[in-house]
């Protein structure tokens, strides 16, 4: 996992709670594609 990744996931947890589920999930899907192209690059 990447810093940049877990920060935008810790950011997208923050507006769930903090009543903007539209943000938190685009804020989600970045830190998941994110870590997805951390994982293809460290393999290959």
């Amino acid at each position: 996992m990447t810093l940049v990744g877990l920060i935008i996931a810790i950011f997208g947890v923050a507006f769930v709670f903090g009543g903007h589920p539209v943000i938190a999930a685009m804020l989600l899907l970045l830190a998941w594609v994110l870590l997805v192209l951390d994982e293809d690059m460290k393999s290959g």
